[in-house]
This record gives C-alpha cells, structure tokens and sequence, in this order.
C-alpha cells in the first residue's frame, strides 16, 4: 500500500496533467477546465447554480470531434480517489449523449485516456 502523505493530492494531479496538455498542440487551446470544485458561501453558490454550474460535471472538456465522438469529458481523481454518485451519473449522461466520457485515476491515467481518445482507441 502507497503512502497517502507522498501521494499527490488531485489538485496536484490536475495541474501535472494542464501542463501536459500546455504542449500538445492540438489540446491547448481548446482543453476546458470546468471550475465545479470549491467552498463557496451559500449565497454564492446559489448565484453560480442559476448561472449554469452543475452537480457532478467532470473536470475537464475536450472538444475535440474524433469519428462519430462529438468531444472527452474527464473526471480527474488521485490515485485511490472515488467518484460520488452525480459524478458517475454525469459521465453516464454524456455518454448517452455520444461523448467518451471516462474517470481518470492520477496524471499517467488521464495523460492515457486523453492520447488513446485522440488516436480513436475507445
């Protein structure tokens, strides 16, 4: 079993894989982070839910059109980290909706899906 204090926490492993995607030309200017992370007083959070955030919405958008995929949405987690319920439910939705929607389980992971995406593997 992995030491927990020497893991990277997922914001750490968000920041390793944006500075992945900061030398992929064809990623770099199109990756989007969606910010749903965060405390925010309740006042906030309700002005930022009746501008459009969304329980559950994966971290990272790719719209990138690969055969009939219209786009990668990505759930980042650390290793050992675990998806709740409305973010499995939105990566269920997406890929109703014809996206390749995956979770991925540190920076070497979503680095993996994000590359076999983009050659048309899943």
């Amino acid at each position: 079993m992995r030491n927990t204090k020497t893991m990277p926490t997922e914001e750490q492993e968000h920041l390793a894989l944006m500075d992945w995607i900061a030398y992929q030309p064809l990623l770099r200017d199109i990756a989007i982070h969606i910010p749903n992370e965060g405390k925010r007083s309740v006042y906030y959070g309700k002005k930022l839910k009746r501008l459009g955030l969304r329980k559950g919405v994966s971290d990272l958008f790719i719209p990138y059109p690969i055969y009939e995929y219209a786009g990668l949405w990505l759930e980042i987690k650390k290793i050992g980290g675990k998806l709740t319920t409305s973010q499995s439910e939105w990566l269920n939705k997406m890929r109703e909706l014809g996206y390749v929607a995956e979770v991925g389980f540190g920076y070497q992971q979503c680095v993996k899906i994000i590359q076999d995406y983009m050659r048309g593997y899943l």
